[in-house]
């Protein structure tokens, strides 16, 4: 007996409830810290304003002068494909008596490595950032090269995502910076690059004064342990006096198994200078391939991610090649 289209019209239905119904009870990391966007194309890009920054102290007899505004830098991104797929044969569908049983095993399977997916590549901001050649994850030169992106697999500014001291990168005003440092987490190292991300990269790209507060600190979970106890504590560890710890709460801890090395560390802004981007949630289908004598299931999400600007974030420990 050959199965009939309404079974394949019900293994579609079976396939998105159990797909959705697993996809729909994880809760996903990269939420937490980054932006999110819905774009409608390939590709998506953003120039940023160079302006002063601060209004002009004007005379009650003044009348308004016009600031010179330039463009900063543009940065692109473009959106990725991930697929999945699984084939089932004819007799396969008409011998095997719990055939629901099996889609429901590769529909389930499905909804949680989707989100895995995207936590991977998420994460490969971080994971890739500080590499000095780059990495594909920051070239935003689609497929169809409608746009080219200048700069690259490096960032925006042709320069990696984490530049170290020695490798700084300019602004448009001219001042140099980095926001990439090889210390270990402790207390004093967490000073360290809180007061350079906050009083000293805290610049516009014409150097003016821009307030910055960083609020998340993301670790692997090697780190778990050492980052509760200099975040959580209310005396400051690791000393016998009673001090109070001036870094108790001062950033939220976020664990992030996706995180390739054991000792890196990133301390950034909630939802700035990252923003993820959403083109197609993942989407199931079923369909007959006469000619191979099988069904298969396919599943399709396409997913892009845009680093716009590095002041929002410092990262340490993070490997470089």
């Amino acid at each position: 007996m050959i199965i009939s289209g309404n079974m394949v019209k019900g293994l579609i239905a079976d396939g998105y409830d159990y797909m959705f119904e697993k996809y729909d009870a994880i809760d996903e990391i990269w939420p937490k810290y980054m932006d999110e966007k819905s774009i409608d194309g390939a590709f998506w890009q953003r120039t940023s304003v160079v302006n002063s920054g601060s209004w002009r102290k004007t005379a009650e007899s003044e009348g308004y002068s016009a600031e010179a505004v330039q463009e900063g830098y543009t940065v692109y991104a473009r959106i990725f494909d991930y697929t999945q797929a699984a084939s089932f044969s004819y007799n396969v569908v008409k011998d095997h008596q719990k055939i629901k049983n099996l889609v429901k095993e590769v529909a389930a399977g499905w909804g949680e490595t989707a989100k895995a997916t995207r936590e991977e590549f998420y994460a490969r901001v971080f994971n890739k950032g500080g590499i000095t050649t780059g990495d594909w994850i920051f070239n935003g030169t689609p497929e169809s090269y409608a746009i080219t992106d200048s700069s690259g697999d490096l960032a925006y500014d042709s320069k990696p995502a984490f530049n170290l001291t020695g490798n700084e990168r300019s602004s448009k005003g001219g001042g140099t910076y980095y926001n990439g440092h090889a210390l270990s987490l402790t207390p004093d190292n967490l000073k360290t690059i809180l007061n350079l991300m906050e009083g000293t990269n805290n610049r516009r790209e014409n150097d003016t004064i821009m307030r910055i507060d960083a609020n998340v600190l993301l670790y692997p979970k090697q780190l778990r342990f050492t980052a509760k106890e200099i975040l959580n504590s209310t005396l400051a560890p690791y000393l016998s006096t009673n001090t109070d710890n001036s870094l108790n709460s001062i950033l939220e801890p976020i664990e992030n198994p996706y995180l390739d090395d054991s000792d890196a560390f990133f301390i950034g802004c909630k939802k700035k200078g990252i923003t993820a981007l959403k083109r197609q949630e993942p989407v199931i289908d079923f369909f007959e391939e006469k000619k191979d004598r099988c069904y298969w299931a396919t599943a399709e999400m396409r997913i892009g991610v845009m680093f716009w600007n590095w002041r929002f974030w410092s990262g340490s420990n993070f490997a470089t090649s």
